[in-house]
């Protein structure tokens, strides 16, 4: 509102009789007048509010988050000459090193080659250890990435280097007699266990030894030490020169007296000599009376002539005779009789019958071991065994030794393989979980020789286990598949447990892992109800180093697991709170599974400590005995024979005479018949590899080497 100024105001008014030429000659002076009064006003209060000079504030722009870097590498230019290496790195950025997480991962790796981290996907993993599992190149990567989620991804070449680690000296031990000669054999082996070229030099305390491992003659009996030197890598056995033995009682060993005095003159009977006593009673077209009698008393006398245990016990095979065989060693057997039983027992001939007429046996050109055995030897095929194959890879994969002590090598394209056997049965241990293998808890070892011939495909492909690898193939290892064979072979003595007594693969098809993992580790193997132990209980036994595999459901499965179906246990990431399963398929790994969907989906884990197994070699057997604590806690034992058929395995528990608690599981869902059907064969055949596996390896280092060549694009 604008305030009027009176005294103008009267002035205008007495003016009011002017003519109108003269309002109009003042009406400029007037308005010049009335702007100058409203300046006035407006200059004076409450008009005129006093104004400070402020400066206007600028906004702050937010700080724009930046990936990770890494402000220190590790070293990886040195070659690795362990089986273990740590790489430690260190990122920078700006939200601070603490907030960053440090992943691993693996790019490519040597065939059958793998790494484990000791810390991953953590912050603590930017100090990490590396297990390899043989020498060649790997590639790893390395993806660093901040709380906001930017990352930063490098890639490492790392070189393993087959080292020298230890020297392998066989025989283990030996003893031979004053003036004789004995071959040793000193095998170098790389950091993996592995075979590897080495200069060895021989040094000996008494005789001689020539730089390829023969020694000869010492004048005194006792006991030396020989030791094989490479580098500053040595390795002892202990050495034992005896006077020469007495002949053998000429009234015990009659008949073939003459051979034995001859094969024990170096002071024990081996194999060959056993073979060659065996053959030469039916020389003259059939066994008599006396002959078959001297083959029982020197059997009976085996420790007597330092007799190996396999051999006693194949040769017992053939003289006593064995359910498995089809003729019985009498007086009046022909020499085709006789030698046809020498066949089976000492070198395979009689082969397991297959599932298949399309299936036919064709001879490997693969070896024992290639590396160390492992659970990436697992490919199982078109046989109902996952139960086994998962068994013996988990045990492989954990002690390797338990593995490989189940093998003796004849040199002659045969094997003897040993299981153990006794009253089977169960019990209940004091943690509440189920002792099952033998009554006793221990086995008693029991051996079949088994050749390279195995179950093939049109293409010549395996058709069992290692399926789909070429049978010609020199660079596959048939330990597993050997196994395979040896279990079906044995099946047919009915010293297996099983109901289905043949010499067939048919009769190998469902199972239970607990069983399988006695068999070959000579002790019983517990199992654990999912729905009966927590989480924890899991964690804890694989953090010990046990093997460990687990049965799924036969229905009611909402995720990929198999049903029916065994899976070996491989691991567990604490990150992820998820437990790692592989698959015997060798392929449909289910990747990690919380506890819960093992809970949902599976029945019981199994558990076998495989650093205890039984150790036999080729002069004896030494069996470490188990402890009765258990056994003094149980409260239910297995009736014997257990029962197997291809949907489930019944288990029927009878009460103790002495116990007050009955357990009954019947009809309990365990491991059915899974086989496969598969076409991996012309899969391997279009690419011109020897397998799938071999084929996707070649892929996997043709896309490696793509990368480090900066030759990969995107579309």
């Amino acid at each position: 509102m604008l305030h009027q100024n009176p005294r103008r105001s009267r002035k205008l008014r007495l003016n009011r009789t002017a003519t109108l030429e003269k309002l109009e000659d003042r009406l400029p002076f007037a308005v010049d007048a009335l702007s100058e009064s409203v300046a006035l006003l407006l200059d004076s209060e409450p008009f005129a509010p006093t104004v400070e000079a402020r400066a206007i504030p600028k906004t702050k722009a937010a700080a724009k988050n930046k990936p990770p870097a890494i402000a220190k590498a590790p070293n990886v230019s040195k070659a690795i000459t362990t089986s273990k290496t740590k790489l430690s790195v260190l990122g920078k950025d700006d939200g601070g090193e603490s907030k960053l997480t440090y992943n691993w991962q693996v790019l490519s790796a040597p065939r059958n080659g793998s790494v484990s981290f000791s810390a991953n996907n953590t912050n603590a993993a930017k100090n990490t250890v590396l297990t390899f599992g043989k020498a060649g190149q790997y590639r790893v990567n390395l993806t660093v990435t901040d709380k906001g989620g930017l990352k930063k991804t490098v890639s490492y070449r790392l070189r393993v280097v087959a080292t020298l680690s230890s020297i392998e000296l066989t025989p283990s031990e030996s003893t031979a007699e004053i003036g004789s000669s004995v071959k040793f054999k000193a095998q170098g082996l790389d950091q993996f266990g592995n075979p590897i070229r080495s200069r060895i030099t021989w040094k000996v305390p008494t005789g001689k030894i020539s730089s390829s491992g023969v020694w000869t003659g010492s004048t005194k009996a006792g006991k030396f030490v020989i030791q094989a030197s490479s580098g500053k890598i040595s390795s002892r056995i202990n050495f034992s020169v005896t006077n020469k033995p007495p002949a053998p009682d000429p009234a015990t060993t009659s008949g073939v007296n003459g051979l034995v005095q001859t094969y024990f003159a170096d002071g024990s009977i081996s194999r060959p000599d056993m073979i060659n006593i065996l053959r030469s009673t039916g020389a003259d077209g059939s066994v008599n009376t006396a002959e078959l009698n001297d083959l029982k008393n020197l059997v009976n006398n085996a420790a007597k002539y330092k007799m190996p245990d396999y051999v006693k016990v194949l040769a017992s095979d053939v003289v006593f005779g064995n359910r498995a065989n089809t003729v019985t060693l009498k007086a009046g057997s022909s020499a085709a009789q006789l030698n046809s039983l020498i066949d089976k027992w000492f070198y395979g001939t009689d082969r397991p019958t297959l599932t298949s007429s399309s299936l036919s046996y064709r001879v490997s050109s693969g070896t024992l071991f290639n590396g160390n055995p492992s659970y990436m030897d697992e490919h199982q095929g078109a046989l109902g065994d996952c139960y086994f194959v998962s068994t013996l890879g988990i045990i492989a994969s954990k002690t390797p030794d338990a593995i490989r002590n189940m093998f003796i090598d004849n040199l002659d394209g045969t094997y003897t393989v040993r299981f153990f056997t006794g009253v089977y049965g169960a019990f209940m241990n004091s943690d509440n979980s189920i002792s099952d293998g033998f009554k006793s808890g221990v086995g008693t070892a029991d051996y079949v020789t088994v050749d390279k011939q195995f179950a093939s495909t049109s293409s010549g492909k395996f058709a069992y286990s290692n399926a789909g690898a070429s049978i010609s193939s020199t660079a596959t290892s048939l330990w597993l598949a050997l196994a395979e064979k040896a279990y079906a072979q044995w099946n047919a003595t009915g010293k297996s447990g099983r109901s289905t007594v043949a010499n067939s693969y048919a009769s190998i098809e469902g199972g239970w892992m607990s069983v399988v993992s006695a068999q070959v580790l000579g002790y019983n193997a517990s199992n654990f109800s999912l729905s009966s132990f927590d989480k924890q209980k899991l964690i804890d036994l694989l953090n010990a180093g046990n093997a460990i595999t687990i049965g799924t459901k036969a229905t009611g499965q909402t995720s990929t697991l198999v049903g029916a179906h065994a899976y070996s246990v491989i691991g567990y990431d604490a990150n992820t709170d998820q437990f790692q399963l592989h698959n015997p398929w060798g392929t449909q790994h289910p990747g990690g599974m919380s506890y819960s969907q093992l809970q949902a989906e599976c029945t019981y884990f199994v558990v076998a400590d495989a650093t205890k197994f039984q150790v036999s070699s080729v002069s004896r057997l030494v069996s470490q005995v188990r402890s009765e604590q258990d056994a003094a806690a149980a409260v239910v034992i297995v009736s014997t024979p257990q029962t197997w058929d291809t949907n489930r395995m019944n288990l029927h528990f009878e009460e103790l005479s002495n116990s007050v608690d009955t357990i009954t599981i019947q009809e309990t869902d365990l491991v059915a018949q899974d086989t496969m059907d598969f076409d991996n064969e012309h899969i391997g055949d279009a690419f011109q590899a020897e397998s799938p596996e071999q084929l996707l390896d070649s892929i996997d280092s043709l896309f490696a080497e793509l990368a480090e060549n900066d030759m990969l694009f995107s579309a």
